[in-house]
């Protein structure tokens, strides 16, 4: 019986360190299938990163022209003009981005909410312009 036990003891001894080679391949080889997820990751983040860039760029663009074929109404400020607003509201009310009702609208949002920010940042966050027109209508407001 004893030999039955030292035969037993003696295989599992002979099997655990080709058990240990074996679970340290396999953590070797998922650590380098998560590193190079991580990499594919990192490549995906950076690809977004720059079209986002590239899109507000677009964006910007866009709103300035945008904004400058609003001006070439008649009786509407230019975009080059250098006519001064009180407010950035009032240029985005008189290059018809805005209307009374938006400017309404966020201020009864302003009011309930008892929010801290300018009624351009609440038109902005209320998706009813955007940052560009935002940055363009407070470039026409003496500081």
């Amino acid at each position: 019986m004893t030999i039955y036990i030292y035969l037993i003891l003696g295989l599992v001894l002979l099997s655990t360190p080709v058990l240990y080679i074996k679970m340290t391949k396999a953590y070797g080889d998922e650590a380098q299938r998560l590193r190079q997820s991580v990499s594919r990751f990192v490549v995906k983040i950076e690809e977004l990163t720059a079209e986002r860039a590239r899109l507000q760029e677009e964006e910007g663009e866009l709103v300035n022209e945008r904004v400058s074929l609003l001006g070439a109404r008649r009786g509407l400020p230019s975009l080059g003009s250098d006519e001064v607003f009180e407010t950035p509201e009032d240029f985005l009310l008189a290059v018809k981005i805005i209307t009374p009702a938006d400017i309404e609208k966020a201020a009864k949002f302003k009011e309930d909410s008892k929010s801290p920010y300018g009624l351009g940042d609440v038109l902005l966050m209320m998706d009813v312009i955007t940052s560009a027109e935002l940055t363009l209508a407070k470039s026409k407001v003496p500081s």
